[in-house]
């Protein structure tokens, strides 16, 4: 039947087993219980698995009167089963944040979602493996130290595009097609390149053209621009251009036949049209010169209706010229029908002999 206890049960050295066991419960002179052991070494000390059965705050930690964090240790190692190899909880006094902390060298954490489970950081309905919620300006950030080349890869294990940091230098952008192939650079001071790892402006593009189905248009407000001033001479510095035809010596560029001008020639007639980047190399922007060759085929213009218009007055005089010496010739004529005449009247008339 039951029965009432009016003073301490003390167990000794013995265990609360039950009918025929021989492992059960163990109370040493501290307090502790054992459960599976004889020697506990924790208030509560399982040699064993644990299962709880019930509904919110199945299993609670609480922190106690002098500590102020709470976490679940874990002991994996084997070989040192001492030492500790991961927690999960607030690991030290004072800290807002749970962590979950793997402390044994080259280990991973893995959350193993079943089947198309998802996995939602700030938000209770994931739509996609990893789901990042929340209102932060850096919604997902990582910072790698020990090491300049960090990266974040998406794509298949034979397929991949990575997003890397200190690729190539430290400091500087790239992206990059699985793994080492790079497709893009943003260096230090944003200039972007295309084909080259090393840009000189801030769109950089070697190894092949660009093409684009819209508008490409610059800026050309008179209100952004200063110490306006008209171009002279554009005529004869354009006469002054030598237009080549060329090949790339790197074939990378683009193997087939270019035409165009040398940019060494260019800066010497139209300097402005020209850069040099850091490495010595030169660079013309053609798209400059439009405005240059539109006041070139102005000067011809005017020249050509300068010229015009001097050719139509001389034409205009020679034409008057013949048309004066048309009406002496034809006076000429009268006036010789005229003495005929009149000698044939009168024969002794003055002009007739």
């Amino acid at each position: 039947g039951n029965h009432t206890a009016t003073q301490n049960l003390n167990l000794g050295a013995f265990l609360l087993v039950g009918n025929g066991g021989s492992t059960g419960v163990a109370i040493d002179s501290a307090g502790k219980v054992g459960v599976g052991t004889a020697s506990p070494a924790q208030t509560l000390d399982v040699n064993g698995k644990i299962q709880t059965t019930g509904g919110a705050e199945a299993l609670k930690l609480k922190a106690s009167a002098t500590e102020d964090h709470t976490y679940l240790a874990f002991y994996a190692r084997t070989s040192t089963p001492s030492t500790r190899s991961g927690y999960f909880g607030y690991g030290s006094n004072g800290t807002g944040n749970l962590t979950i902390g793997n402390e044994i060298s080259g280990g991973h954490i893995s959350l193993m979602p079943t089947g198309v489970g998802y996995v939602g950081i700030g938000t209770t309905t994931p739509t996609a493996p990893l789901h990042v919620a929340g209102t932060a300006i850096r919604g997902i950030q990582y910072l790698k130290s020990g090491s300049k080349d960090s990266r974040i890869t998406v794509g298949d294990p034979t397929t991949s595009w990575s997003m890397a940091s200190g690729w190539g230098t430290a400091g500087e952008f790239s992206i990059l097609q699985e793994g080492t192939a790079e497709r893009m650079h943003i260096d230090g001071s944003g200039n972007v390149g295309f084909g080259t790892s090393t840009p000189g402006y801030k769109l950089d593009v070697q190894g092949g053209g660009v093409n684009t189905s819209g508008v490409y248009t610059n800026v050309s407000d008179i209100r952004l621009k200063k110490e306006i001033d008209n171009l002279e001479n554009s005529l004869n510095k354009i006469l002054d251009l030598r237009s080549v035809s060329y090949y790339w010596k790197d074939q990378s560029f683009d193997s087939s036949k270019q035409v165009g001008f040398i940019a060494q020639e260019v800066e010497k007639v139209f300097p402005e049209v020209v850069k040099t980047d850091a490495k010595g190399f030169k660079a013309m922007s053609y798209s400059q010169l439009i405005s240059p060759a539109i006041q070139a085929l102005q000067e011809l213009y005017h020249k050509w209706m300068d010229d015009s218009t001097a050719i139509h007055r001389e034409l205009a005089s020679v034409k008057s010229s013949k048309a004066d010496q048309s009406e002496v010739d034809r006076l000429k004529i009268e006036n010789q029908q005229m003495k005929s005449y009149l000698c044939a009247k009168d024969p002794a008339a003055p002009f007739c002999k």
